[in-house]
């Protein structure tokens, strides 16, 4: 009985040591455990410090291209005070991660990694901190948007011209109005990052015509938020704003401002959406489709505004598919003299119509047919008119 017992009592006292053994694997397994899961939100809280430090400084260039501040280094001084977490940026070159702004520059610079910071751009390094983790960010962006129409059509994909009648050319607003024949005539460009151009039937083209550009178009601008006051008037004056649709039969004056359309814009019949006469400039963003037809006008010609401007008149599509279509608008509109830029739109100018486009596209795609034309006002590549945003991403490390 007594060796019985020696024996249950060696067991007992092995199975608590293999107990033991493995409670203390299990504690140091969840320690190790804990300790880099600790360490994986540390870094992911350091990575979203220093992707705190580049939107930061993008919001610095937004206000001054020339901007070189940075960011010093507080650990008492938490960038992120809910984590808390820190982000530093300096424009001091050295042994630390450290910034350059060539933005003013006429030629590349070597940066921080040797990288090379071409004439016009900024190499953007953000260090974020969190406890014991960091993190690094590289970005490197233009500042120098430069016109954002330098052609007079310019698509990501494919431009198809079909019709004898059809004139693609140019005019200087600045010089009066739009007349054939004139010595600026010949700069109606067409060039798409496609390698697609095509032209059926004879049309005419008094410029260059270029393919695989290589030079995407960028997304559109946000447009503005606030509250939506729903559908537009269709008649009297339109004051800036945010609304869901606009469907026009007759004139309609435009204010000077911002304006944001959510839905699908239509205009039919004897439709006049008219711009100021004092010169002021209209901005609209179509979040919806665009359907233009009748004697149909937009920013046309009147007798207290004889040569209206295209670059006083831009429109904006959205971030997603779109229609824009000029379809059959009659010889009694007085014209169409806007810039359009809508890189997820397919332009169609169509139909029976015998009205020309003063103005510019960038689009997706653009067709046009029938007796149509486009005329392209040279201010608009010029510093005067609509500018590309400065700040494009150019590579992100």
């Amino acid at each position: 009985m007594r060796r019985s017992r020696g024996y249950i009592l060696v067991l007992t006292i092995i199975v608590m040591v293999i107990l033991l053994v493995f409670g203390i694997a299990y504690a140091n397994y969840y320690r190790q455990e804990k300790g880099m899961a600790q360490m994986r939100e540390q870094q992911v809280v350091a990575d979203a410090a220093a992707d705190g430090g580049i939107q930061d400084a993008l919001l610095q260039l937004k206000s001054s291209p020339a901007w070189n501040a940075g960011f010093p280094y507080d650990p008492n001084n938490p960038r992120l005070p809910h984590a808390p977490a820190t982000y530093q940026m300096t424009f001091t070159a050295g042994t630390q991660p450290y910034s350059t702004n060539n933005g003013a520059g006429s030629a590349a610079v070597t940066g921080y990694k040797g990288r090379q910071v071409p004439a016009g751009s900024v190499h953007l390094v953000s260090v974020g901190r969190f406890r014991s983790a960091t993190c690094l960010e590289e970005v490197l962006v233009s500042v120098k948007g430069g016109a954002l129409f330098q052609f007079a059509a310019l698509t990501d994909t494919e431009i198809t011209l079909g019709g004898n009648k059809i004139l693609v050319d140019s005019y200087d607003s600045a010089a009066g109005p739009y007349a054939p024949g004139n010595p600026n005539n010949n700069q109606g460009n067409l060039a798409t990052n496609a390698d697609i151009i095509t032209l059926n039937g004879g049309p005419t083209v008094l410029g260059t015509q270029a393919t695989s550009l290589n030079k995407p178009l960028a997304e559109p601008p946000a447009p503005p938020e606030g509250t939506n006051l729903g559908e537009a008037p269709s008649s009297g004056t339109l004051n800036p704003g945010i609304y869901t649709e606009l469907e026009l039969k007759g004139p309609l004056q435009l204010a000077g401002g911002t304006y944001v359309f959510t839905g699908d814009v239509q205009l039919s019949g004897s439709a006049n959406l008219l711009a100021p006469t004092n010169g002021d400039k209209v901005t609209i963003y179509i979040l919806g489709d665009t359907k233009i037809s009748g004697n149909s006008t937009i920013n046309g010609t009147t007798a207290a505004n004889p040569n209206p401007k295209p670059g006083n008149f831009l429109i904006y599509g959205g971030s997603s598919e779109q229609e824009f279509e000029i379809n059959g608008v009659g010889s009694k509109s007085n014209g169409l003299y806007f810039a359009l830029y809508a890189p997820h739109s397919d332009v169609k100018i169509g139909g029976n119509s015998s009205v020309a486009l003063h103005g510019a596209i960038a689009s997706n795609t653009l067709t046009i047919g029938g007796s149509n034309g486009l005329h392209y006002d040279l201010q608009l590549n010029s510093p005067d008119g609509p500018q590309a945003s400065g700040l494009n991403i150019l590579s992100r490390w």
